[in-house]
């Protein structure tokens, strides 16, 4: 009994614990499975999240490529892909090109940029064949796969894919590109599951663009049909559409400016009712005419009735597009040509009045074709000796020509040179036997269909023996003009050359090789020492050609060159040019400077005199002006110099100013300046090129030396020696200005110095300088 319960129990206890292992087993199973549902639950929710976002995203979306480009971002960021791409094709559906990637390294941007994919029968390539046949492709392992064409291989392998997902992007059956997935590194298998989260995200996608292109196509429309309407409306020309009964159905606004009503008021009627009268008939037989030939094109012109009561003049040009859909009309524009008809009405006037002209002209006019007189004029007969009739149609140009005229060399070059017109000069004898000189033009054209030269012929007997005069009365110039000892040169108006002689090249030294008046003109500029001056009187004649001039214009040679000019004026007062006399007066020159220098030097200090100083002065105030550059001037004078000479006298009172003058001499070098002696203890420095402080430091440097010289003036209230006080002034002088003005501020300047108590500087502006601030 015990040992049966004993058995009992064991074979208990062993079904207890069989049943406890398999709930174990159970539980784990019913775990391993909950973990799953939840990891596809996680991923399915994570998928439903991202097609969501996606949707959201492209619903926002405007253009195409914002399309592919935040579609890559969100796949980058919401799945476990290393890389992707977005295939897009082309109009033709030949190529895929990419339009979006994520995950490529930058080196791989060319390569994917430039990389397109064929889409025909004969590629192999997995994006190929996932767009032809519309259905997706899944590769977990690219080396395991052998039907990959070579360079699909190579991209793979540049690329670094291990395993991709292509996925057709496909709206309403019409595939647009392809999405293709992949990792570098194969994380985990590409399952079922994958396919189908891209199968939807590429509908979505597809559904986005087709979309967006419809918007895109839509706008396209209505811009071209705005463009369309700006056309019609803005056009100059009417745009009216006319039923198969020859109703008008629609006229374009441009109706109101060119015949004043709106398009409202022809709606309805046809053309018999808005053309002229006379006009009508025409107008009926072109409108039958146009809706009994489909497809064809005519045109007419017509009058129609303004709003303002007057008739305009159109062109009326039609199609016949009754048998086109979408339109049903017969097409027609109206064009105004009111001016056009105007201006060819003129235009008879004007033939006829050219008609009238030629026939009444006192030059000859002819025709010539076939080498035989087809037209003349009276004048033309006249100048031959001959009536119009008898020249017409019966006369040729070389019956009333001298035997054995023939044209000249130079005329035979000139017509050569000049194809498809001819001047001539030759004689003929008239029917009178009378010989005349002639001249002709004449150019090709067209008479009757066929060629022709037409021209005119002028009577120059007279002028001819005009011109033998003119001839003889130039060579007789000429031989003047030569003779000459004086340089002369002639020129027109245009500044050209027209005479010179031998005596103008050797004063100006003109080369041979300068031939041209520019040559020429640069040669001269280059010998004058001052070109400057002398552009500017060139410059001043230009504008004053009436004028003459006389001037001396030194050369950098040395040589000083008398130069005239007076204008050539014939009768009426036209001008022809101006003549130029150049005569070398370098000897004359130096003795006038010498006697010059004996009237300008002053005889005590042998300094410049009043009359240089005002030369001088002058003439470097116009050359500051003219190139805007400083002019100083040095007022000084010698204090108390009347005590001098009456307690030392005159004789020590000269000595007095040759010592001062010295001074002035040994400090003053500059070629450029000028020491005078301006009055009586008087004297003046001019500075050209020297601003207030160059001329201030100079004045310092006087004072300085006439103290330092210690010449004893018991006399002076100043000193007990010799002093002096200066007055200082510098300007660039300008247009309205003088130099008095200059020398009245100097002087203002020396009588401050005076006033502040003698031996010292005062320039302007304010500054006094005494000896004990220069030693300071």
């Amino acid at each position: 009994m015990l040992a049966t319960l004993t058995v009992l129990l064991g074979l208990s206890a062993c079904a207890w614990r069989m049943e406890k292992d398999e709930l174990c087993s159970a539980i784990g199973g019913l775990r391993s499975a909950t973990d799953i549902l939840i990891e596809k639950t996680d991923v399915h929710q994570n998928h439903v999240r991202l097609t969501q976002e996606i949707g959201h995203v492209l619903t926002r979306q405007r253009s195409i490529d914002g399309i592919l480009q935040e579609t890559a971002r969100l796949l980058e960021s919401r799945l476990d892909y290393d890389r992707g791409m977005i295939l897009l094709a082309d109009k033709e559906k030949r190529t895929l090109s990419v339009g979006a990637s994520f995950g490529y390294p930058a080196d791989l941007a060319p390569l994917l940029r430039d990389r397109d994919f064929k889409t025909g029968p004969e590629s192999r390539s997995f994006a190929a064949r996932c767009f032809r046949e519309q259905r997706p492709f899944l590769i977990n392992n690219v080396d395991e796969t052998g039907d990959l064409p070579p360079f699909c291989v190579e991209f793979t392998r540049k690329t670094g894919t291990k395993a991709f997902i292509c996925c057709p992007m496909v709206c309403a059956d019409d595939a647009l590109g392809v999405l293709a997935l992949g990792n570098e590194k194969a994380k985990r298998p590409l399952l079922q599951q994958d396919i189908d989260l891209l199968t939807q995200l590429c509908h979505q996608i597809g559904v986005s663009i087709r979309n967006v292109a419809a918007r895109q196509a839509e706008k396209a429309v209505r811009e071209s049909e705005a463009r369309f309407r700006a056309v019609v409306e803005k056009s100059g020309e009417v745009i009216v559409l006319t039923d198969a009964r020859g109703n008008f159905v629609y006229v374009s606004p441009p109706v109101t400016a060119v015949f004043g009503h709106s398009p409202e008021n022809y709606y309805g009627q046809r053309w018999c009712a808005l053309v002229h009268p006379d006009d009508c008939e025409s107008v009926e037989e072109f409108s039958a005419w146009l809706r009994a030939n489909p497809g064809e094109t005519k045109d007419m012109v017509a009058r129609i009735f303004h709003k303002s009561g007057a008739w305009r003049w159109v062109q009326i040009t039609s199609r016949n597009l009754l048998d086109e859909p979408g339109v049903r009309a017969v097409v027609s524009n109206v064009r105004d040509i009111t001016g056009r008809k105007i201006a060819e009405e003129a235009l008879r006037e004007s033939e006829n009045k050219f008609k009238h002209l030629v026939e009444e002209s006192s030059v000859g006019v002819y025709l010539i074709q076939d080498g035989i007189f087809r037209y003349v004029n009276s004048k033309c007969a006249e100048i031959h000796g001959c009536s119009v009739p008898e020249m017409v149609d019966h006369m040729r140009p070389g019956d009333l020509e001298p035997p054995g005229e023939e044209p000249s060399a130079e005329q035979k070059a000139r017509w050569r040179l000049t194809p498809g017109c001819r001047t001539r000069q030759f004689r003929i004898i008239t029917k009178a036997a009378e010989t005349r000189h002639v001249e002709t033009y004449g150019t090709p054209t067209l008479y009757r269909g066929r060629r022709a030269i037409i021209g005119t012929i002028l009577d120059i007997t007279d002028r001819k023996a005009d011109d033998e005069a003119l001839r003889w009365k130039t060579a007789f110039l000429e031989a003047l003009v030569k003779s000459n000892h004086d340089g002369i040169l002639v020129v027109d108006t245009q500044g050209r050359v027209l005479m010179e002689n031998h005596r103008t090249m050797d004063i100006w030294k003109i080369p041979e090789d300068a031939v041209t008046e520019k040559q020429r003109m640069a040669h001269f500029m280059s010998m004058v020492k001052e070109p400057e001056a002398l552009r500017e009187r060139i410059l001043y004649h230009k504008d004053h050609p009436d004028e003459s001039m006389r001037t001396e214009i030194e050369l950098n040679i040395g040589t000083v060159v008398d130069t005239s000019s007076s204008p050539v004026i014939g009768g009426g007062g036209r001008r022809y040019g101006r003549i130029w006399t150049f005569r070398d007066v370098t000897e004359l020159k130096h003795y006038w400077d010498m006697l010059v220098d004996l009237s300008t030097t002053d005889g005590l200090t042998e300094l410049a005199n009043r009359r240089r100083f005002d030369e001088f002065l002058e003439r470097e105030w116009r050359r500051s002006m003219r190139e805007e550059s400083d002019l100083s001037l040095i007022l000084m004078d010698i204090d108390f110099f009347k005590d001098y000479n009456d307690h030392y006298g005159h004789l020590a009172g000269d000595d007095c100013l040759r010592h001062v003058a010295g001074v002035l001499g040994r400090l003053v070098q500059r070629p450029g300046d000028l020491v005078a002696r301006y009055g009586g203890e008087e004297f003046a420095c001019i500075l050209p090129g020297t601003d207030r402080q160059g001329a201030a430091d100079l004045a310092d440097k006087i004072m300085n030396s006439i103290n330092g010289l210690n010449l004893p003036h018991v006399a002076s209230r100043a000193a007990s020696h010799v002093t002096l006080s200066f007055g200082v002034a510098a300007m660039v002088p300008e247009r309205g200005q003088s130099p008095s003005e200059l020398i009245r501020l100097a002087d203002h300047l020396l009588y401050a110095a005076k006033k502040e108590g003698r031996n010292r500087v005062h320039c302007w502006p304010q500054r006094t300088r005494t000896r004990k601030a220069v030693e300071r």
